[in-house]
């Protein structure tokens, strides 16, 4: 039991368990799930979901890790914290899982079918979650524990993997129940303004008495530790058309054999050290890979080891990578860390800890990490030291630790292992179809009668549970009329100078330290430079000035600049509808540092060095790689601005500037940078020579009036060096957002949007009661439809001043969901609503207005809404409404609904092939990251008159053959085995060079492990390994022998138990015959003979 007293009114309970993940399964993660759908005291379903929407809650989740499964709440009420408590603690020790089934069925996986004559499908929450959340970064993390710690439960994947959640079963979920969910395996947390700490205990200790005490140990049977250098390469599913370069994710691991507790601490810093910005790993990797993003971190299970990891790279660079990390930890136990750098971060650690209290949650955000830290050493008081720990970074650096610990454990490291996981186009395909085969074999095993219960069970699966409107009652402890609408305000003063700057000051009780910010304006830049504009903030930061190289700035940068911000922003103004774009920048400082950290401001903005065009193009290229990610790996965000922008006009600038129209400009620029690098340039300076203009600058702080008159005299020196020059704003013409669009990405879960701004719905603005009614129809009928019918992980719907939207999240359908946004205004009419139900989604969303934010965060947001024309008043008139909601106002808005479904913008982000069966839903189809057509390779040496031209281009489209050199097949040349297990590799779905697809097939016994790559393979030999492949795919290829056979006239010479391959592959012409109808079994097969029978099989 841990308990935190402090005077924070947003008061939290968590309970955490160790949970160890023993396979692929997602077993933990299940039973996070599961565990929460319902128990002995609280026997419902939806009970989790129905009181996160209907009592009075900050914080409501419940989280799985590699190590533990966390369970946090928070209130701004203690006694609804107690009821909480009671609730959570009751379902972790006595989950209704344990004697129902069909919580397992609807958390983990099942079949599931609409009709008899539909096909067999999986359904499952965990399921389709990981389907969504399985990206090739968490895939790659996997893929390395897997081969740094083979054997290990480290390697092992605690949320599940979609292809081994199938094989779960009730009987593993509660055997692990069991097994790990007991007291003494549990860390019990409490933060806050507490003065029920006695009752808290009482309550737990009703629970914990029925168990008796028990002694947990944590073995790791299977690991089986590395001894030598150790290098694989994985396979990641994407789709076909899939764009894979710079796709890779590369990991590069050094155990620390031997590694102490003070070790650890060192350990610690040094990779905080190296992740900085200033460091020479990372400034080794803008030079030598500029596309990639890089970090480093250190693990403690099963060895510690410090974990180096990069994104945005090619498979082939790996070794470059490795590389630049012996030679920059090799730099740094030659010289150490620059001391100013190492200052800087100490700096920037006491301020961030100083600031702690400004985050709105603060006991949600904090116990989960107490409870890991504990989790992981056994120490309840881990993260405290950790903490602690942060004082030491000049202390290292002094006595020389940190050269000393590189030394000892990371140069000439003998337990290394380097990680490659790269896409492999094709294989989402091959995957999906190999599962449908699955299943449709499955079914056709069927009785009628066993179809017949998926069906019913199927079309149950979104009935509305019993009522659980008795334990939202019996658990809710706070009423709507005791809740007083008042929210913290700040005093602004609003003052414009004589030289046309305004200055607004958000006053804040804190001090010395306080929030500037600048807003430049931006709005006379035409439209043809928005996008000049966004790749010249891209490059704030990332290029030397005139002062000082980028290592120097970088270290002055976290120095100075805390929370640094430097990108665009567009206001809208009071009537919401204005487009006011800005150059924003903004950080926190110290009394003492704005001095400096104004000057720098300045030398980053208008002190950069532009004329360096690789150095752009590097920046451009790391850029564009990470827009990509983004896009792709949160599509449902560029949805969401792209809906908005249909209607706002700053919106509309926004999503122009920033997503895809913005990674087209970076395409075509950076060809133009190769040809044309000095018109890049000067566009560039062009910009930032248009930006140094005061203006319409706006110039902001959030601090008390000491700290203010200090930001004062600083923001003041550094308007004084801008130029004062009157603009017109320029009118945009911006690309029209089309009402149906789907966005195509490399997803195997959909997101589906339907959006409309109040002037479409026929309503005023946005009022309080929107949030209540959103609320309800999430939980009544969006959640338990789309989820638990139809499988969806999620679904996010909400009001904001700018429309109304639901999005449905890690969704595998499209129709069903669009037909159940259709069917909400029928379901909300005939839906029956009592007061008493209705009370507790205003409780639930009241919480969100009452929930107060640090004192600086909430004077910087008030400052940026006043800068805006946005009234820090127009909160309490919400809050008024939302209280005063009724039964009748929430059916009246079933017509809302109507106009929403009629009328409002509909969107869809996901797998190619299901935006392809939905096309006809959709006006425009976005694919932004298609493979472009690529030209046929023109061979000197393979011509259309010779009769292996067709299966070599093949070979060479389908990747199962390279090149012998450039413009050259070699078709002649004998293959060799190398080239042979490459091709082979592939066509099972892997992907590596020809030494690592000998290795991988020799574990699967397809191939001998003593080949070598570079020896010829004859034809037997072929044959010889195609039996093996034939027989472990339990393909019977002597059923598919034609009863006919060419003769060839050596049979004689084949060996007996490849007479019937041979007769396979003769019988079918996916083998010649050379002249004079010769097998020639014993003589080397050609390149082009390879190609004719690789695509011919």
């Amino acid at each position: 039991m841990f308990v935190m007293q402090n005077e924070d009114t947003n008061r939290t309970f968590d309970i955490s368990f160790r949970t160890p993940v023993h396979d692929d399964k997602g077993v933990p993660h299940v039973f996070e799930h599961a565990t929460l759908g319902g128990s002995k005291k609280y026997p419902s379903k939806s009970l989790f979901f129905n009181l996160t929407h209907q009592t009075y809650n900050t914080y409501m989740n419940a989280m799985t890790t590699d190590i533990m499964t966390t369970y946090p709440i928070a209130s701004l009420s203690e006694d609804q914290l107690l009821r909480y408590a009671d609730y959570y603690t009751d379902s972790v020790f006595n989950p209704s899982l344990m004697q129902d089934k069909s919580i397992f069925e609807e958390e983990a996986w099942r079949y599931a079918m609409a009709d008899a004559d539909s096909e067999l499908t999986l359904a499952g929450t965990v399921y389709t979650e990981m389907q969504g959340a399985y990206t090739i970064q968490r895939a790659a993390q996997l893929d390395f524990m897997k081969t740094l710690f083979p054997g290990s439960q480290a390697g092992n994947s605690f949320g599940g993997d979609p292809l081994q959640i199938p094989n779960m079963t009730w009987e593993d979920l509660k055997n692990y129940h069991d097994a790990y969910y007991h007291p003494s395996n549990s860390l019990t947390c409490l933060y806050g303004k507490l003065e029920q700490v006695p009752a808290f205990m009482e309550l737990l200790d009703g629970y914990f008495s029925a168990f008796e005490k028990k002694e947990f140990t944590f073995a790791d049977e299977g690991y089986v530790p590395i001894k030598e250098p150790v290098a694989k390469t994985h396979p990641f599913a994407v789709e076909a058309t899939s764009d894979t370069q710079n796709g890779a994710v590369v990991y590069y691991g050094l155990i620390c054999e031997g590694a102490t507790y003070e070790d650890e601490q060192v350990m610690d810093l040094l990779t905080t050290l190296l992740n900085e910005s200033s460091s020479g790993f990372q400034q080794e990797m803008k030079k030598r890979l500029p596309a990639a993003s890089a970090g480093c971190y250190y693990i403690n299970s099963p060895e510690m080891t410090v974990v180096f990891r990069a994104t945005g790279m090619n498979a082939d660079q790996a070794e470059t990578f490795k590389e630049i990390v012996d030679e920059s930890l090799a730099k740094v136990k030659e010289n150490g860390f620059d001391k100013h750098a190492v200052e800087a971060v100490a700096a920037a650690i006491r301020l961030d800890l100083l600031l702690t209290t400004e985050e709105s949650n603060v006991g949600a955000n904090l116990l989960p990490n107490v409870a890991y830290t504990w989790a992981d050493s056994g120490d309840i008081n881990a993260y405290s030291k950790y903490v602690d720990n942060t004082a030491n970074f000049m202390p290292f650096y002094e006595s020389g630790a940190y050269q000393a610990l590189v030394g000892k454990y990371l140069l000439d490291n003998p337990r290394t292992a380097l990680s490659i996981t790269k896409p492999e186009p094709g294989l989402t395909e091959k995957q999906a179809e190999a599962l449908s085969a699955q299943l449709a074999e499955k079914k056709a095993a069927m009785t009628p009668e066993e179809i017949q219960a998926i069906v019913e069970q199927t079309a149950l699966a979104g009935e509305k549970e019993g009522d659980a409107s008795e334990y939202v009652a019996r658990l809710q402890a706070v009423t709507v009329d005791s809740l007083p609408v008042e929210r913290r305000t700040y005093e602004i003063a609003d003052q414009t100078g004589e030289d046309g700057v305004r200055r607004i000051h958000a006053k804040a009780d804190v001090t010395g330290v306080g929030q500037a910010l600048l807003l430049l304006d931006a709005g006379a830049l035409l439209q043809e430079d928005i996008h000049w504009f966004k790749l010249y903030t891209n490059l704030l930061g990332e290029m030397d000035t005139k002062q000082r190289s980028n290592a120097e700035l970088a270290a002055q940068m976290t120095r100075y600049l805390y929370e640094k911000d430097m990108r665009i922003s567009v206001l809208t103004g009071e009537s919401d509808k204005e487009c006011l774009p800005k150059m924003r920048v903004s950080f926190i400082a110290m009394d003492e540092d704005l001095a400096p950290a104004y000057e720098l401001v300045y030398e980053i903005l208008f002190e950069s060095k532009l004329d360096d065009a690789q150095a752009v193009a590097d920046t451009l290229s790391q850029v564009k790689t990470a827009l990509k990610q983004q896009i792709t790996n949160a599509s449902y965000n560029i949805q969401v601005y792209r809906a908005f922008a249909a209607a706002n006009p700053g919106f509309a600038y926004f999503n122009y500037a920033n997503f895809l129209d913005y990674y087209a400009f970076l395409e075509q620029t950076e060809e133009l940078l190769a040809k044309e690098p000095e018109a890049v340039l000067a566009k560039l300076a062009q910009v930032r020579d248009h930006l140094k203009n005061s203006d319409g600058l706006i110039s902001g702080f959030a601090g008390n009036e000491e700290s203010y008159q200090a930001n004062l005299k600083a923001s003041d020196a550094f308007i004084q060096k801008l130029g004062k020059e009157s603009r017109e704003h320029a009118s945009y013409d911006l690309p029209v957002i089309a009402h149906k669009e789907a966005l195509v990405v490399d997803s195997a879960v959909n997101y589906n949007l339907l959006y409309a701004t109040f002037e479409e719905l026929g309503i005023e603005r946005f009022t309080g009661d929107l949030d209540a009614v959103t609320r309800l129809v999430s939980d009544t009928w969006l959640y338990p439809l789309l989820r638990d019918q139809y499988g969806a992980y999620g679904v996010d719907h909400g009001a904001t001043e700018d429309g109304v939207y639901i999005l449905s999240f890690r969704d595998p359908n499209v129709k069903e969901t669009f037909d159940v946004y259709g069917n909400l205004p029928k379901l909300i009419e005939e839906g029956e609503l009592t007061e008493d139900v209705l009370q507790g989604y205003i409780l639930s969303a009241y919480s969100g207005y009452a929930l107060s934010t640090g004192e600086l965060a909430g004077a910087k947001g008030a400052l940026i809404s006043h800068a805006d024309g946005k009234s820090q008043d127009r909160t309490l008139k919400w809050m008024e409404e939302l209280k005063a909601v009724t039964p009748e106002q929430v059916k009246a808005y079933a017509a809302m609904y109507q106009t929403l479904f009629d009328k409002g913008l509909r969107s869809t982000s996901g797998g190619a092939k299901t935006v392809a069966a939905n096309e006809s839903l959709y006006e425009t189809v976005f694919n932004p990251f298609a493979v472009k057509a690529e030209e046929p390779v023109a061979l000197g040496d393979v011509t259309e008159e010779d009769w292996y031209f067709e299966a070599v281009n093949k070979a060479l489209e389908m990747k199962l053959m390279d090149l012998a050199e450039e413009g050259a097949f070699k078709p002649n040349e004998p293959a060799t085995l190398g080239q042979f297990a490459k091709a082979l590799f592939v066509m099972v779905g892997g992907s590596g060079s020809e030494e690592e697809s000998i290795a991988s097939l020799s574990e699967f016994g397809l191939l001998p492990a003593t080949v070598k790559a570079e020896d010829p393979i004859t034809r037997e030999q072929v044959a010889e390994y195609l039996i093996t492949l034939f027989v472990a795919s339990q393909y019977d290829f002597k059923a598919d022998i034609p009863a006919e056979i060419p003769e060839f006239a050596d049979r004689d010479q084949v060996k007996a138990p490849h007479v019937d391959m041979f007769n396979f592959l003769v019988g079918l012409e996916i083998i010649n015959l050379r002249e004079g109808d010769l097998l020639a079994p014993a003589e080397p097969i050609t390149r082009g003979e390879l190609a004719y029978l690789l695509t011919g099989l």
